[in-house]
């Protein structure tokens, strides 16, 4: 992956993780500054709705439904 599309994934995962403090609260911006999930799921997950031309909005949402399935077991 070049350099800047890098870049503008990690920009829109910043406006993703910033949208889930303000609209979603303290459980999910703890549950989504977990360093391990971070790294481990989110920058591919974020990235393939980045690209598929998803809203800030919508792709918090699919973050959020993400984290409640981890926190359940369930995925």
């Amino acid at each position: 992956m070049n350099k800047k599309l890098n870049r503008q994934i990690i920009n829109f995962m910043n406006s993703v993780g910033w949208y889930i403090s303000m609209e979603y609260g303290v459980e999910y911006n703890r549950m989504w500054h977990n360093e391990e999930f971070l790294n481990n799921t989110l920058y591919d997950f974020i990235g393939s709705y980045y690209m598929g031309g998803n809203t800030v909005p919508d792709t918090a949402r699919y973050v959020v439904e993400l984290i409640l399935m981890k926190h359940n077991g369930q995925a």
